[in-house]
């Protein structure tokens, strides 16, 4: 076995990207709770297909949220039914002010997130893309992660004495785990191995994240699809089980792991901040324009920049900052959730000074503008079994929004 050693990785810094869940763990409409450096995190797939990474509490009561619903484009408490929406992790809809549109300034706390290679990545304040051994830059295919009750540290050495068979030679009685060549390449937190027989070669790389200081979870994503993929994950299920027992089993030191916070621990949220009135400290361009109906023309605003645009309650709406210092005010038709834009309508208005004819005319695909965070002076309430909703041509837009939701 060939070994070439780097410097030990910091676990401890929060600028490392580290794989938290693979992509199986996070399907639509449920929930995962994960962990990193000692954090809670819930992890969740909305419908448009965003994975959210938020620190695992509810800003109410500390409740976790990964007990909580997922409804596809917001995760609910299941404590009082708190609402936080898709992307940016703001509330939406607090059960016990029913008629009040919640403050901006709740937001959970959110973390940077990338799926690739079949693995979801977070840090705290990442520095860098995502990197991983050019072996994976193919095909790949994911191994069952097993947690270890060990540090990562300890954990990334072992994985350097690990052993499998070729994808291909498994189930073959001919081969033997010494007669194997092992190749290991261990390269910040991770362990790349190349395991040969006459047949040829199965590469495998091993990644560790730091849980806590005494716990750490193996994730292995294999270069190539294999043929038998239901034979190769019980194998290597089997062989990372017997490394996991040989390094539990290691006399050490082990400090008694801290027990968890309580779920009824109040957080004390920021003070809501007065409304911002009109001023424009959103910039967004127009991505998309169509007529939807007789003098009626719909757009979509995306944001410019790479932050999701802020949390919108059903029946927000926002204000366009148009030339000659005209401010005009439109209600947002899109859901909570749809962080990644928001949807406006605007009728031609016959008699317009300026507002709706420059919005019809000469905002088109490419331009950009300067809108208001939203507001909400037309709450919905989500506390009754039934709404009815009325509403006459344009008026109809807020209502779009909270039939959605």
């Amino acid at each position: 076995m060939s070994m070439m050693m780097e410097p030990k990785p910091d676990w401890t810094s929060t600028s490392i990207w580290h794989p938290v869940a693979t992509a199986h763990d996070v399907r639509p409409r449920l929930l995962f709770r994960g962990g990193l450096l000692g954090r809670e995190l819930v992890l969740w797939r909305a419908d448009d297909g965003f994975v959210n990474v938020w620190e695992n509490r509810c800003l109410h009561r500390g409740v976790r949220l990964s007990i909580g619903v997922n409804d596809g484009a917001e995760l609910v408490c299941r404590y009082h039914g708190w609402r936080y929406a898709n992307r940016s992790a703001g509330c939406t809809y607090i059960p016990a002010h029913p008629a009040n549109s919640p403050a901006r300034t709740i937001t959970n706390r959110t973390f940077p997130v990338v799926e690739r290679y079949g693995l979801i990545w977070t840090a705290d304040e990442p520095v860098g893309d995502v990197s991983a051994p050019a072996a994976l830059d193919g095909d790949t295919f994911t191994l069952r992660s097993l947690p270890v009750n060990a540090p990562a540290d300890e954990v990334l050495a072992a994985l350097t004495t690990h052993r499998f068979i070729p994808s291909h030679s498994i189930g073959s009685e001919d081969v033997q785990l010494e007669d194997l060549i092992v190749q290991a390449e261990p390269s910040g937190c991770a362990v790349t191995l190349a395991s040969s027989d006459d047949a040829g070669t199965t590469t495998v790389v091993f990644f560790v994240q730091p849980l806590t200081e005494v716990r750490s979870v193996i994730r292995g994503v294999m270069a190539g699809a294999p043929t038998n993929p239901n034979g190769v994950l019980r194998h290597h299920a089997d062989r990372l089980s017997v490394l996991v027992r040989t390094i539990e089993a290691a006399d050490r030191s082990v400090p008694s792991p801290t027990s968890p916070p309580s779920l009824e621990v109040p957080v004390m949220l920021p003070a809501p901040t007065a409304a911002t009135g009109r001023a424009a400290s959103l910039s967004v361009a127009v991505v998309a324009k169509r007529t939807i109906a007789d003098a009626i023309v719909a757009f979509e605003l995306a944001p410019t920049g790479s932050e999701p645009l802020p949390t919108a309650a059903p029946g927000a709406h926002i204000d366009l900052h148009l030339p000659d210092d005209l401010v005009r005010q439109y209600s947002i038709t899109n859901a909570p959730g749809e962080g990644d834009r928001y949807r406006i309508a605007v009728k031609l208005d016959p008699s317009s000074r300026g507002g709706s004819r420059h919005v019809h005319d000469h905002l088109n695909v490419g331009d950009v503008l300067e809108i208001s965070e939203p507001r909400n002076g037309f709450p919905l309430r989500r506390n009754v079994p039934h709404t009815m909703f009325i509403a006459g041509g344009i008026g109809i837009t807020p209502l779009i929004s909270m039939a959605s939701a």
